[in-house]
């Protein structure tokens, strides 16, 4: 729980006078204009400012205000030079701190530091710099970041890891203990240890051998590393999927709703391997619609608290990346009892909702029931349906209710429009990989109107079970979704008025006008990209709020048990209500835990995205590295002063472009015009131009791409594609990659990752 304003504002008030002294929490007492302070909401306070850096925890001396003891806490960033840099953990106006090389002490680059400022330093100026200096005082936090490097035995059985990275310039100390069986001269992933130094060396772990560089395992092992993926189940996890029996019993049977002879189906990703929903809907009087979504019952299989639980908590949701599929729940379940397999009897929830002719909610009912996937369409196929061309094995009764599904996707996503939902057209990259997990080709993943189809269905879905779950005062994991803060909104104000001037955006109000206004101009991903990075990140919580991308003050998570763990905590506590017919413990009651709970699967989805972004980028890098010295065409995408950043058309992936490498005049950022100009003849580089660059390397270790401006192009850019979500950052038609596919080891191909999922927002 987050501590009170008030409370915040009395600590700040309290540092800031003449009674501040370096404290230890029992001797905090009371504070003035305060009185006495609960111990625990005290603690709470102290986190919260120690989390800016306004306060911090010494050991055995107490708390300080960093302020007036004229220390800054922030984040190491080491250079190729040896020395380093303190970026403050929020935004300082007054800059980052220098430290030379004989004051970083034993810290690594990425750790939490605490930085005594001294005066400003001959050798900060020799380096470039005109701001403050400092040493480092203590290391608070070691950085959790997973390095490779190579392993040297040294005496004692202890050894170093030696980092193959510029910015890890020390060695780390490996104890006997943390060597995890490597040998002396084996290329390894490490990671640093809290704990004190050994010899001036930071303390570390093996974390296990590294495979030869730039492989599709050597990518894998460090984004599994870095973001803490577990791949493998515990065995206890893997023998209780093993006991369930395949056959559904006769007494389930009996006390479940059997909609067998209903015309279910799914529709995914030719290679997905669990189907969580099925859908089907009836065309019914004055223009209405029955739409019944039907989601795989993965609670009856995992009940809270079980070892299967316990794991897939840990795990939190399943991660997608370009060649590997890393489940939450064990394949048993995921991709067999649990998957809606066409023509086979399965276990599922089902939401059943009456809409009006404009996709109002009449309706909502909620049962558990027996179906029976009477087809399991592919996006393609149910495409083609859509188009009137469908598959000879697509028989007419199931072309009706794509055809049906269909016009109840448009009728969803009119509602949804009207009711201020943000539409964004986002062209994502999708990899084209052969069978060992190599790139043969980078592409834009296709948009279809059979991805909406699904899509529509399941923000209904998850709408009507929100609501109903507030009828019944569930206590449920919603998602939400704040509105941008005004400081972000008003960048995004000031970059529409300098790129799209024609289009009026003074509050949230505007944004889905100017989206119109935009969606055909040049500047449209630009634009679109701003706004995803001015809204703030849609999380899982407890308390009924807004989703501000959807425009719903009613959602939750329900469609994808298999995969999300907030879904799963959805349909236990529905079944809970099932059981009872009450709703069980109040809100009240559970709260905390609900909050720890939402806390932690926010956290393990903002991971699992990250891996998922990482590897891509990886896995594109060791495409492009055999392309350097080719010519790409491009978007500015984003403007500073230390140069800009150039999205590659096709392939989808940023390059930088450092302003040293402008050899025609020399330029300066103009923050009011998004733009670098030219001091002398006046050139301009601007946010949203249409370049061709070069591209002159790629570093796969620091994950960069280095490119060289050659020219701005004259004429319009890429048109319009089809309309996505702002928070699932939706697709457009695909083209192929400019510059060819590259040559193929095997025939077989599969995309990278699972390709677009439902409902991610």
């Amino acid at each position: 729980m987050k501590p009170s304003t008030e409370l915040l504002k009395a600590i700040r008030t309290w540092y800031r006078s003449d009674q501040y002294r370096p404290f230890k929490t029992s001797e905090l007492q009371e504070l003035p204009d305060w009185g006495k302070v609960d111990p625990k909401e005290l603690e709470e306070a102290l986190g919260e400012l120690e989390n800016l850096g306004e306060m911090v925890f010494l050991f055995a001396r107490g708390w300080f205000c960093t302020s007036r003891e004229n220390w800054f806490v922030g984040t190491l960033s080491i250079a190729r030079r040896g020395f380093g840099f303190v970026r403050s953990l929020v935004v300082d106006p007054r800059g980052d701190v220098f430290i030379p090389i004989r004051r970083l002490r034993d810290a690594h680059h990425g750790d939490r530091v605490l930085v005594a400022l001294e005066s400003r330093r001959k050798g900060h100026q020799e380096y470039g710099g005109e701001g403050r200096s400092g040493k480092i005082l203590e290391v608070i936090e070691r950085s959790p970041r997973v390095f490779p490097g190579y392993y040297r035995e040294v005496h004692g059985g202890g050894g170093v890891v030696e980092p193959a990275r510029h910015e890890s310039v020390r060695e780390v100390w490996i104890d006997p203990g943390f060597r995890s069986g490597v040998e002396d001269g084996d290329r390894v992933l490490a990671r640093l240890r809290q704990g004190t130094a050994v010899d001036g060396l930071p303390p570390g772990e093996v974390l296990c051998h590294w495979a030869p560089e730039g492989t599709w395992l050597a990518d894998l092992q460090m984004v599994c590393a870095e973001h803490e993926l577990r791949e493998e189940f515990p065995k206890e996890v893997e023998e209780l999927a093993e006991k369930f029996p395949e056959q559904i019993s006769a007494e389930e049977m009996a006390e479940r709703v059997d909609r067998r002879d209903l015309p279910f189906v799914t529709i995914d990703p030719i290679d997905a391997k669990d189907f969580d929903d099925a859908i089907c809907a009836e065309a019914l009087p004055e223009g209405r619609f029955r739409l019944g979504v039907a989601i795989a019952d993965v609670s009856h299989f995992v009940s809270q608290g079980d070892p299967i639980d316990q794991e897939a908590l840990l795990r939190g949701t399943s991660v997608y990346i370009p060649g590997k599929t890393i489940p939450m729940l064990p394949e048993r379940l995921s991709n067999g009892l649990c998957s809606l397999r066409p023509h086979e009897d399965r276990l599922a929830k089902v939401a059943w909702m009456e809409l009006d002719a404009k996709g109002q909610f009449l309706d909502i009912q909620l049962e558990k029931a027996v179906i029976r996937s009477a087809h399991r369409f592919t996006y393609e196929e149910a495409q083609s349906t859509i188009d009137g061309a469908a598959p000879e094995s697509v028989g007419q009764d199931l072309q009706e209710q794509i055809i049906l599904l269909n016009q109840l996707r448009q009728v969803l996503l009119n509602r949804r429009l009207r009711q201020g939902s943000l539409q964004l057209d986002i062209e994502e990259m999708k990899l084209v990989l052969d069978d060992e997990g190599e790139v043969i080709d980078v592409i834009s993943r296709e948009q279809l109107a059979a991805h909406g189809l699904v899509e529509e269905c399941m923000l209904a879905a998850n709408e009507a079970v929100a609501t109903f779950a507030s009828r019944h005062e569930l206590p449920i994991l919603r998602r939400i979704h704040s509105p941008p803060d005004e400081a972000e909104l008003d960048k995004f104000i000031k970059l529409c008025r300098v790129l799209v001037p024609e289009a009026t955006v003074n509050s949230v109000d505007d944004l889905p006008q100017m989206m119109g206004v935009v969606a055909d101009s040049d500047v449209a991903p630009v634009v679109f990209f701003a706004l995803l990075r001015s809204l703030n990140r849609a999380e899982y919580s407890p308390a009924k709020e807004i989703h501000f991308a959807l425009q719903k003050q009613e959602y939750c998570h329900f469609t994808s048990p298999i995969r999300r763990y907030p879904d799963l905590q959805v349909h236990q506590t529905l079944d809970r209500f099932f059981l009872t017919g009450s709703a069980g413990p109040k809100m009240s009651q559970e709260s905390v835990t609900l909050h720890e709970l939402a806390e932690t699967c926010s956290t393990r989805e903002r991971a699992a995205e990250a891996a998922e972004r990482d590897m891509s980028r990886l896995r594109a890098i060791s495409w492009l590295k055999h392309r350097v010295g080719e010519r790409f065409s491009g978007m500015v995408t984003s403007v500073r002063d230390q140069g800009f950043h150039v999205r590659l058309d096709g392939v989808l992936v940023d390059g930088f472009v450092h302003v040293s490498k402008l050899r025609d005049d020399h330029y300066v950022f103009s923050e009011t015009q998004f733009a670098l100009r030219g001091i002398n003849k006046g050139n301009m580089i601007r946010l949203g131009d249409p370049v061709e660059i070069e591209l002159e390397g790629v570093d796969p270790l620091q994950r960069d791409i280095d490119l060289r401006y050659l020219h701005t192009r004259p004429g319009a850019r890429r048109g319009r594609g089809s309309g996505g979500h702002a928070e699932p950052r939706s697709s457009r038609p695909s083209k192929k990659g400019r510059h060819g596919s590259g040559k193929s080891r095997r025939s077989s191909q599969k995309t990278g990752g699972r390709g677009r999922r439902k409902d991610r927002r």
